[in-house]
């Protein structure tokens, strides 16, 4: 008795594909490439809507207004530089205390973590990824 084999053509590799089948590829990849290109643009409107609307703020205070420490409006006096060092100081604090947590916890669900809890502690801390903190 003699044995069959059958081998599975493979498919054709995208050189040899023909150009209509792929008309969707490069449909998706000038889809997604204008949709890249409206991001810049939406960022480079709001910086310069930024800069517009922020030009009374550097004609009046200058750049004094970022590295001053006052802020008294009762003389109309308003610097920045408490506002950026404490949103700064926070967020330095909250990495200092958050990516070392976040490391054991991704260390322990991958290496230590017995397999039946793995999944639901995974779907617990992805959850917690899903809720913003603030």
């Amino acid at each position: 008795m003699e044995a069959s084999v059958t081998t599975a053509t493979p498919g054709r590799s995208v050189l040899e594909r023909s150009a209509a089948s792929r008309l969707p590829d490069r449909l998706l990849k000038w889809g997604l490439t204008a949709l890249a290109g409206a991001i810049l643009a939406l960022i480079a409107y709001f910086f310069i809507r930024l800069i517009g609307e922020s030009g009374d703020t550097f004609s009046r205070f200058g750049l004094s207004f970022i590295f001053g420490n006052d802020w008294d409006p009762s003389r109309s006096i308003f610097h920045g530089f408490p506002l950026v060092a404490g949103t700064l100081i926070t967020s330095a604090i909250a990495l200092i205390l958050g990516v070392p947590v976040a490391v054991a916890a991704a260390l322990y669900l991958n290496e230590l973590c017995p397999r039946r809890f793995r999944t639901p502690l995974a779907i617990l801390v992805d959850l917690l990824a899903a809720v913003p903190s603030v």
